[in-house]
């Protein structure tokens, strides 16, 4: 599930930037964050934007922006902070960006494309411009901001 997932990468993200440098699971995380970030890697649409079944695209197809928006967030936070190499992973945050920049920010600033909660895709359910949820917002803000700090360097 492509929003769970988010949620996973973007915990990672946020443990690893409270986690002591000494501490003795340190690299364990670290470990767990680089391969989480590789296999969300070959699952990015061309469109720049994850589904909502990442291992089978056709069960709920279409963009979706939470997952898109913590991937994007994860993705940025371990290039901005040296766990991820930027020549490998900054052109999948660009196109993830604009896909969230473009597509689902909406003009009258709506975040769209925000799967309904549940514990799964519901197979064949199309999320849409009008799909919007707090969760989805959170992310985006978090993505965003991330690219601001990147954008800053």
């Amino acid at each position: 599930m492509g929003g769970g997932d988010g949620w996973v990468l973007a915990g990672l993200a946020k443990v690893l930037k409270e986690l002591p440098e000494t501490d003795k699971y340190r690299q364990e995380y670290i470990d767990r964050f680089r391969t989480l970030a590789k296999s969300v890697a070959a699952c990015q649409q061309p469109e720049g934007y994850w589904t909502r079944s990442m291992l089978d695209p056709e069960h709920a197809p279409g963009p979706e922006t939470s997952g898109t928006a913590f991937f994007t967030y994860g993705l940025q936070w371990g290039i901005n902070n040296g766990f991820l190499d930027s020549d490998e992973y900054q052109p999948i945050v660009e196109k993830a960006w604009k896909y969230l920049s473009t597509v689902a920010l909406q003009p009258d600033g709506k975040i769209g494309y925000v799967q309904p909660i549940g514990e799964k895709a519901i197979p064949g359910q199309v999320v849409d411009a009008n799909y919007t949820s707090n969760f989805g917002v959170g992310a985006f803000l978090l993505a965003a901001c991330e690219r601001v700090r990147y954008l800053d360097k």
